[in-house]
């Protein structure tokens, strides 16, 4: 497996593992109402930060290619035209 994903993992074990004795701490210092807004705001703020440097450099409103036709195989035309098994 390449280095990126064990870097990927190792730090989401890190955030992962210290969550709970940050939120610990942190209630020592903030009421649990605010401090839990506060850690919902900041979540937030990251993933709208990941998803925008996801999103750069694909283009926006880019038009969807057309399907292409099926091409009737001698299976479809028999069905079609009511030489079916039934």
């Amino acid at each position: 497996m390449p280095i990126r994903f064990y870097l990927q993992v190792g730090l989401a074990t890190l955030l992962w593992g210290t969550a709970f004795p940050l939120v610990k701490k942190g209630l020592d210092y903030a009421p649990s109402t605010l401090f839990a807004g506060l850690r919902i705001t900041l979540a937030g703020l990251l993933l709208l930060a990941m998803s925008a440097a996801i999103s750069v450099g694909k283009q926006i409103g880019t038009p969807i290619p057309p399907e292409e036709p099926e091409k009737n195989n001698s299976k479809s035309q028999r069905l079609s035209s009511g030489d079916g098994c039934c």
